[in-house]
């Protein structure tokens, strides 16, 4: 039942008497074979004009018989395949879509779990290409992972259908494995596209301002946390990119660098230890003899050692500088921006967390709006503005019109 079309399976009998015993049936099948050295095309020809002249057709009349040859067939089967395709190609696009969609949000969950790291890392000297690069070549792993495993799944079904029934010539092609290799990388190319750019795109000051904080060793006995009160010291934020430079003396990556607002030291976490013994801050600067200069920036970490090592013993600042007085109130640098209502959303936040002094970036075509909007917002506040060497002589009538107006 199994085996296929057999011999033992049909008779052979005249056609006369097959037409007599059974009038019925008004549809017979022919099977006519040729020489394998004959043209097919003339065959059927031939065929053809044999089968009109038995069927008496005027000249001018069309077939009343169908001639079917393997060409019909392969065609045919060119047609049932070709749907099969283009019904596998809309399964594999959904397929792929839904996977690609996949990897994005993972890829985006990544880039919030690790906004800390992006942080650390910008600020340290990584540019957007950089952190960009990172994750497009994160998503393309895993996106590669999957088209890999895909693929050996596949193989592993193909030489299984082989082994069970010989007769399926199933197997792997390697256009069609190269094509599923580049298929996944370019999805993991397409869809990781956007969370490697919102990776690169984020602000090291906002970035590391978050509830995963890189601990700052002090000392033996003395632990604290540097990148809350380093973000708000330095250069400003915004738009005010500054320079970020770095010196390395060894492999391990060792370096300060500052920008934007930060100072760290190291790739990853900041180490530094104190000269003292007990972990005191008397001496900050000995934790930083092995970098070479950048004196701003030393004086900077050096200033954030000092205050955290200060906090964990509960000294007020003016009470280790000698002084007998109050506590000097802080301030803060904020940078430049798009709009004034971005400055002034800025200063509200800072002086909403008890910060008493604001000193502002300006620059040429920057200056005389945001200063008025923040004195007219804020009239007693302690106001100070930083341009950087950014104006000439010629400018002067800039800062006249503000002593004019009481700015």
């Amino acid at each position: 039942m199994f085996g296929g079309f057999g011999v033992d399976q049909f008779v052979c009998i005249p056609f006369t008497n097959f037409h007599k015993n059974y009038p019925d049936i008004r549809e017979i099948l022919f099977a006519v074979s040729i020489r394998d050295d004959y043209d097919l095309s003339v065959a059927r020809n031939d065929l053809e004009q044999v089968m009109r002249r038995r069927r008496h057709l005027r000249q001018n009349s069309e077939n009343d018989f169908e001639i079917i040859d393997p060409s019909f067939l392969s065609n045919l089967w060119d047609q049932l395949t070709g749907a099969l395709i283009l019904l596998t190609g809309v399964i594999s696009s959904i397929g792929l879509l839904v996977g690609g969609i996949g990897v994005m949000n993972v890829m985006l969950i990544s880039v919030t779990e690790r906004t800390a790291e992006i942080g650390l890392r910008k600020a340290t000297g990584a540019r957007k290409f950089h952190i960009r690069a990172q994750f497009l070549f994160e998503a393309v792993m895993l996106s590669f992972s999957g088209g890999v495993i895909g693929i050996l799944c596949g193989a592993v079904i193909a030489y299984t259908v082989r082994a069970l029934v010989p007769s399926v010539p199933a197997g792997l092609s390697i256009f069609w494995v190269s094509m599923g290799v580049a298929i996944s990388v370019g999805v993991g190319l397409f869809f990781g596209y956007y969370p490697a750019t919102r990776a690169a795109n984020l602000d090291p000051s906002s970035a590391c301002d978050t509830n995963e904080k890189y601990p700052t060793q002090l000392g033996a006995n003395t632990t604290a946390r540097a990148v809350p009160h380093l973000e708000r010291r330095g250069g400003g934020e915004g738009r005010d990119r500054g320079a970020v430079s770095e010196r390395r003396r060894d492999g391990m990556g060792r370096g300060i660098s500052h920008g934007r607002g930060v100072l760290f030291a190291g790739d990853s976490r900041i180490h530094l230890g104190c000269a003292g013994a007990d972990g005191s801050s008397d001496d900050p600067w000995s934790a930083l003899e092995t970098f070479e200069g950048e004196n701003f920036a030393k004086a900077g970490l050096a200033g954030a050692i000092v205050d955290q090592d200060l906090r964990a013993r509960g000294v007020p600042l003016w009470q280790w500088l000698g002084s007998t007085g109050r506590p000097v109130p802080s301030g803060v640098a904020i940078g430049l921006y798009d709009t004034v209502e971005e400055l002034l959303q800025r200063v509200a936040r800072f002086t909403s967390e008890g910060y008493q002094r604001i000193k502002i970036k300006i620059q040429p075509g920057w200056d005389v709006e945001p200063v008025s909007r923040i004195r007219a917002e804020y009239p007693t506040l302690p106001l100070m503005v930083d341009a950087n060497a950014a104006y000439k002589l010629r400018d002067l009538p800039v800062f006249r019109s503000w002593t004019a107006s009481g700015s």
